[in-house]
């Protein structure tokens, strides 16, 4: 799954890092490296958290600010998505 993020500079240093598809989703770092490492780790606790605690709720259905007003360089990564146990409904059990 390709997740979108935008890693802006900040005037005191480091870097902060925010998700326009994932409401909630920022993190922050030293380094730029820093930055894409910690973007990847809350992503996917993100999404981990939305797949089980909303199931019923499809990922990504949030409208986007509008990127054109952010000023930050834009990236893409692909997460890794490990979908959540569910038991089967004892009404389906043979």
């Amino acid at each position: 799954m390709k997740v979108e993020y935008i890693i802006h500079s900040e005037p005191t240093g480091g870097y902060s890092v925010e998700f326009p598809y994932m409401p909630g989703c920022a993190t922050d770092a030293e380094t730029i490296e820093e930055a894409h490492h910690n973007a990847r780790e809350v992503a996917e606790g993100w999404i981990e958290c939305q797949l089980e605690h909303h199931p019923d709720v499809p990922l990504f259905e949030y409208a986007p600010w509008d990127w054109e007003c952010d000023a930050g360089q834009r990236f893409e990564m692909d997460v890794a998505i490990r979908a959540p146990v569910v038991s089967p409904s004892p009404a389906l059990a043979l």
